[in-house]
Formats: C-alpha cells, sequence, structure tokens
C-alpha cells in the first residue's frame, strides 16, 4: 500500500471515530461543526508521527515550488491530518495581528456593500481564521489535505492567492520570518 493510500485510510478511519461517537456535541452548521473539531484537535495528543521545524525565510528563499530545498523532512503530496505550531510568544502576536487584519477586512467588506451595493469586495488573497487563541497555546491552524506537501506551501507562501490558507508570508512582517514555525502531520 503507498503512502498517499495510508494516509486516506488513516483519515477515513479518523472521520468515522469522530462522527460516531461525537455526533451529538457538533453543532449542525458545517462551518461550526469544523470549528468544534479543529478546537478539540488543537489541544489533542494526536499520534502525529512527523515534525518539521521551517522558517518563513527559509520559504521564501527556496522558492515555492522548490520544496528540495526545504530540507529532507518536508512531507510529500500525501493525505494527512497535519496542526502547525509555532512558539506560545508569537502565537500570540501572530493572533493579534490576524485579528485586526479581519478585522479590517470585514470594514472593508462593510463599507464596500454600503458604497456599492450588490456587490462583493475581492480581497488581495483568501484568508483563513486561525484557531481562535488563548494564553500560552501555540496552535495556529489543524486541517486536513490529500496533497500536504502543496497545502502547506499555500499556507506559509503567497501561492495560491485565491485558496482558503493562512498566507503567512503575506502578513507576517519580515522580522518574524527568522521564528519557526512548526508542521506536525
Amino acid at each position: 500500500m503507498s503512502e498517499y493510500a495510508r494516509g486516506k485510510a488513516r483519515l477515513a478511519t479518523v472521520a468515522l471515530a469522530s462522527d460516531s461517537t461525537h455526533e451529538a456535541q457538533y453543532p449542525v452548521r458545517a462551518a461550526d461543526r469544523l470549528v468544534a473539531i479543529a478546537g478539540e484537535l488543537r489541544d489533542a495528543a494526536m499520534p502525529l508521527t512527523r515534525r518539521v521545524s521551517i522558517t518563513l525565510q527559509k520559504v521564501a528563499a527556496a522558492g515555492l515550488r522548490n520544496t528540495d530545498a526545504y530540507g529532507n523532512d518536508w512531507p510529500s503530496n500525501i493525505a494527512a491530518i497535519y496542526r502547525i505550531n509555532c512558539g506560545a510568544d508569537m502565537a500570540a502576536q501572530l493572533w493579534e495581528m490576524a485579528s485586526a487584519e479581519q478585522a479590517r477586512r470585514v470594514a472593508d467588506s462593510v463599507s464596500h456593500r454600503q458604497a456599492n451595493p450588490g456587490t462583493k469586495l475581492k480581497h488581495a488573497y483568501d484568508m483563513a481564521r486561525l484557531i481562535g487563541w488563548e494564553s500560552g497555546k501555540t496552535c495556529l491552524y489543524v486541517g486536513r489535505s490529500d496533497k500536504l506537501s502543496s497545502r502547506l506551501r499555500q499556507h506559509l507562501g503567497p501561492l495560491s492567492k485565491n485558496t482558503f490558507a493562512m498566507h503567512l508570508s503575506m502578513w507576517v512582517p519580515q522580522a518574524l520570518w527568522v521564528e519557526t514555525v512548526e508542521i506536525e502531520y
């Protein structure tokens, strides 16, 4: 069985376990359900077998498609559940910046709708929300992907601006690019 097939089987097992065990606990609306599940996974001791540490500076220097330059530990395009972590101080700073950016986007969208009824404001890139931050927490994002390597590049770099991802290199100040981000999968 290929690594990709094993990853898909692992995802199916996790999905079945979470759906049958906790069905009544989750909200009906899909987005709210995903937020609830992500909240559980943020702190869970998951059997994530691999860890990769990288800086945004290294991603920017290597180029988005040259994953060989990221190092031998960079994941291949496999199916996986993953978690993106960083230090507690950096998480606090990122959450504060992301919250301000989200608030700015909402205000811009409201102003645009008032000035141009029936139209929608198109932002420069689609930005995923970071998981709600609490003091001392280090998890930025929990997700699943059928192509992990590509998905991580979307979160870390400016690749695929129309894809819903964190796009950290688009809004994190370059002074923080030297901080290490850890990926567990």
